[in-house]
Formats: structure tokens, sequence, C-alpha cells
């Protein structure tokens, strides 16, 4: 799988990934299921049900996370490659 090839490098130097041996990176990285989600899409909202229900690991390009109280949305980070979130 290509995508393995890019996420094994990433958990080497992604905590809390990083201390983990060789053996244990390829389990880890073994269990990580590739989606390309559009430019644009959501992928969850917070007390939503969703597809997406586990930690998610940014191989290319950019989420925005944002937070809406009261009808007000703000912005809370823009996470990129080697960046998780879930």
């Amino acid at each position: 799988m290509a995508d393995r090839e890019r996420i094994v490098p990433l958990l080497k130097t992604t905590y809390p990934f990083h201390k983990l041996d060789e053996g244990l990176i390829n389990v880890v990285a073994d269990a990580f299921e590739s989606v390309n989600v559009p430019r644009g899409q959501r992928i969850y909202r917070e007390g939503s049900p969703s597809d997406m229900d586990g930690l998610c690991l940014i191989l290319e390009g950019k989420v925005r996370l944002v937070q809406t109280q009261k009808g007000q949305t703000r912005n809370v980070a823009v996470l990129g490659e080697g960046e998780m979130f879930g």
C-alpha cells in the first residue's frame, strides 16, 4: 500500500507514536485506513454521528477546525501534514 509508505515515517516522528519500536509502528500503521476527503467537505460535527470515528492522521492537505456556539463560528486551528484529530 502506497499510503503505508507515507504513514510509517509520520508515525515515527509524531507523538505519541514516536517512542514505539519498529514492530509496533508497523502494527499501528496497518490499522490505518486511507480516506480521501474532498476540499471543503465536513469530516464530522461534534455531537453528531460520523462515519469517521477514530484518530485521523493528516497525510496531505489541511484540516480547519471550527467551533460554533450561539450561532457564532470561530476558527480554532488549521492542522496540516503529520497532525492528528478525532
